[in-house]
């Protein structure tokens, strides 16, 4: 069994715009073999961006996605406070996005691999990250 963090943009992908994710990424998402997690990081990093006016092309309310997820038969993974405490342990400051660099410090300090088509968080695969996207 294999575990797999969902990046933010994956997440909103993944429910909404299932196209944008390569057919490979879908299998290991519809996998009933493979855990898929969703951080509390990306829930409020969603709701931000939604209040922000960001994300308005969605028509859902953020507060509905603990339930979407778990329709979904992903995971909810709370921000420890291990991982809350050590964005300093990120040797690369390439990242700037905060919500990117805790979501980096879960997977690696969780043994996850990160779906993500952001190409910055390869610059971190030095540091222990595991990501995939193809």
């Amino acid at each position: 069994m294999k575990k797999y963090l969902l990046d933010s943009h994956v997440l909103l992908w993944s429910v909404f715009e299932v196209g944008k994710i390569p057919k490979q990424v879908q299998d290991i998402i519809k996998s009933p073999e493979n855990v898929v997690f969703v951080s509390s990081v990306s829930l409020w990093e969603i709701s931000l961006k939604y209040r922000l006016g960001k994300l308005d092309f969605f028509n859902f309310d953020p507060v509905n996605l603990p339930q979407i997820c778990s329709q979904m038969q992903y995971e909810l993974l709370p921000l420890e406070s291990v991982a809350a405490s050590s964005d300093h342990m990120l040797k690369s400051n390439v990242h700037k996005d905060p919500f990117d660099r805790m979501l980096i410090r879960q997977a690696i300090q969780q043994g996850l691999t990160l779906l993500s088509a952001d190409a910055l968080v390869e610059q971190y695969t030095v540091e222990g990250l595991q990501v995939f996207w193809e």
